[in-house]
């Protein structure tokens, strides 16, 4: 036994990390959801990943935030950085919004 407990993983799932995971639900949590750093950083790496097959196509995310807005208002807000980080991929856009 050489105690490697990646030992009968396909080489697809070690390359990237996925070791099972991706199929199951997740739920991220945005702590100050409506801010500055959330907009620019958080949500366009959310957004890539998901782009990328990296999360779960049943993927929830919430956001916290202490300011009063809606849902609506905040996929607006977000929505032109995401678009500038990944034009072609409008469709993809409004699943994961």
């Amino acid at each position: 036994m050489n105690g490697d407990s990646k030992q009968g993983k396909n080489s697809d799932e070690l390359a990237h990390g996925c070791e099972g995971y991706i199929h199951d639900v997740m739920t991220v949590i945005v702590i100050g959801a409506s801010g500055d750093l959330a907009k620019k950083k958080t949500y366009p790496a959310l957004f890539t990943l998901y782009l990328k097959g990296f999360l779960p196509k049943g993927i929830k995310i919430f956001g916290y935030a202490r300011s009063d807005r809606t849902d609506e208002w905040l996929r607006e807000r977000i929505k032109p950085y995401l678009e500038k980080d990944e034009p072609d991929s409008v469709e993809e856009l409004e699943e994961f919004l």
